[in-house]
């Protein structure tokens, strides 16, 4: 298990994989310690989650109705991947950073 201080964990889709989260590239991984993870859902999945770089993918419908469920998936997965000190921010893809702050 991986020790963090936090993680940001972005919820998103598919759809949005190749224009929303572009923002978060491979330089933008890490926030004052905290880890950067995108949430995708694939319900045609071959296990109950996979961590790629910086995206979960869990098995679960990737829709905006099952958004919750993608929530609650997510964090209960994190906890098993990562030990984390202080918590878990939830966002959504659509949320901009003000690094200038």
């Amino acid at each position: 298990m991986e020790k963090v201080k936090g993680i940001i964990l972005i919820l998103s889709c598919n759809k949005h994989k190749n224009t929303r989260l572009k923002e978060f590239g491979p330089e933008k991984q890490i926030y004052s310690g905290y880890k950067v993870i995108t949430v995708i859902g694939d319900l045609f999945l071959d296990k109950e989650y996979m961590i790629k770089e910086n995206i979960m993918y869990i098995k679960c419908e990737d829709s905006y109705l099952h958004l919750l469920k993608k929530l609650a998936l997510s964090i209960k997965y994190l906890n098993k991947f990562f030990i984390i000190e202080e918590g878990i921010l939830r966002c959504g893809d659509d949320l901009i950073f003000d690094e200038n702050i």
